[in-house]
């Protein structure tokens, strides 16, 4: 009787030290929760939830190697722990080890069916992995569960964008505004999907909101703009395009490649290539809004040298990992080509000239960029409306076939080739676009 009666009072003393360490792990106070962790794990070196507090812990330090260690400990002696799961499974996503994450989430869920947030965590590493529509369903599974999340419902609206339910994303955001109508997620993204459902006297309300949330939001006011909310501007604003494809970079190629069958690049090269002739490696070559370098690899055996320019930083990033440029500068490209006189032989421009409206001065500026004889080749979105360019739901400019020849003229180069090309599909549609290459 006796023995049983020390048991319990190790045990209820052991709960209490764990909860005030817990406690104080929440507060910030490492240290102390850590001291506790030990000195439970030295008399009681089995303790399932001291490892996992301490592995926990450990990560909030940044010793990864740590908080496995305790993690994988505390899973050997209860695997069916579905929190423990699921929290390792945390560690393991944020390590970048994203199957074995997942099967975390798995083996919470197999222990657990109803584990909200093990839902909500497999379907953030299959969105990681590009695995949508699994993600789209384990989203729907926590959200069956527990629907009192502004975020799980945004986030499923964010994935159900990607697949082009536009309908079903619009839903999802009302539904986190009616929990949250400051959020600013769904905020942003419910002016979007209205305009892709055509909605555009809503989409510039929605839009209006944002700015009453966000005054000055660079991507709201140009959004607001391509509805028709507001004059559009000559072109796109720096701060809009740089954010843009900030956000955009790390799933760019991705997106271009997987979802929009992108042809703008090779559509460009091989009409460089009917004017160029044979590549020799003889040309100064400008990739004007390189991006993450897909016109790079391209056009480098045209090049002696291969300069990319970019407003994007973190785009830049990705041109920089293909090894293929001699220099790559973060600037607007009208002052770049500006303080260049006579630098280039060729200067390329695929799918950049659509975030300008007024063609003038770019042309203008890349005219005298060029040397004599030297060659512009670039793409725009094209149209046959009585506008010589128009600012587009898309948020992107199109223009007319013959405002763009005159342009051209007007600044002194000769049209060589002015075709008209396909250069991606969206929503299912084809896109039309103007491949025009002309000589200074």
């Amino acid at each position: 009787m006796t023995m049983a009666n020390d048991d319990a009072e190790q045990l209820m003393s052991v709960g209490a030290a764990l909860e005030m360490a817990v406690g104080w792990q929440r507060a910030g106070e490492l240290d102390a929760a850590e001291s506790v962790y030990l000195q439970i794990l030295t008399q009681s070196p089995q303790q399932v939830d001291a490892l996992h507090f301490l592995g926990l812990l450990r990560f909030q330090r940044g010793d990864a190697d740590g908080a496995l260690a305790a993690l994988t400990a505390a899973v050997a002696l209860a695997p069916a722990h579905a929190d423990l799961r699921s929290n390792h499974g945390n560690v393991l996503q944020a390590l970048g080890r994203l199957q074995a994450a997942e099967n975390e989430y798995r083996a919470a869920l197999a222990a657990q069916p109803a584990h909200v947030g093990a839902w909500n965590n497999l379907g953030v590493v299959l969105r990681a992995q590009g695995r949508i529509a699994e993600a789209v369903t384990a989203y729907r599974h926590a959200l069956e569960l527990e629907a009192s999340s502004a975020d799980d419902h945004y986030n499923l609206a964010s994935l159900l964008e990607r697949c082009h339910e536009w309908a079903a994303a619009l839903a999802e955001c009302e539904h986190a505004l009616a929990l949250d109508g400051g959020h600013l997620g769904a905020v942003r993204a419910r002016g979007h999907l209205l305009s892709r459902l055509g909605r555009l006297d809503e989409a510039v309300a929605a839009y209006r909101r944002w700015l009453a949330l966000e005054p000055g939001h660079p991507l709201a006011q140009a959004r607001l703009a391509a509805c028709g909310g507001a004059p559009a501007p000559e072109r796109c604003a720096d701060a809009y395009v740089q954010g843009l494809f900030d956000s955009y970079a790390d799933h760019f190629d991705a997106h271009l490649r997987e979802r929009l069958d992108y042809r703008a690049p090779e559509c460009l090269a091989d009409a460089l290539s009917l004017v160029l002739g044979p590549p020799r490696a003889a040309l100064d070559v400008l990739d004007a809004g390189c991006g993450t370098g897909l016109c790079g690899p391209l056009l480098r055996p045209w090049a002696r040298r291969l300069h990319g320019v970019d407003l994007s930083p973190k785009m830049l990033a990705h041109a920089a990992a293909q090894a293929v440029y001699d220099q790559l500068d973060a600037a607007e490209l009208g002052a770049h080509l500006q303080a260049a006189s006579a630098a280039w032989d060729l200067i390329a421009a695929a799918d950049t000239l659509c975030y300008f409206g007024a063609l003038e001065a770019v042309c203008a500026a890349a005219a005298q960029a060029l040397r004599p004889g030297g060659c512009f080749g670039f793409t725009v979105e094209c149209h046959e409306a009585e506008a010589a360019h128009r600012l587009n739901v898309n948020g992107r400019y199109s223009h007319r076939a013959d405002y763009v020849e005159a342009v051209l003229r007007g600044a002194g180069l000769r049209p060589l080739r002015l075709e008209i090309v396909q250069l991606r599909v969206e929503s299912g549609l084809p896109v039309s676009g103007l491949l025009a290459i002309a000589r200074r």
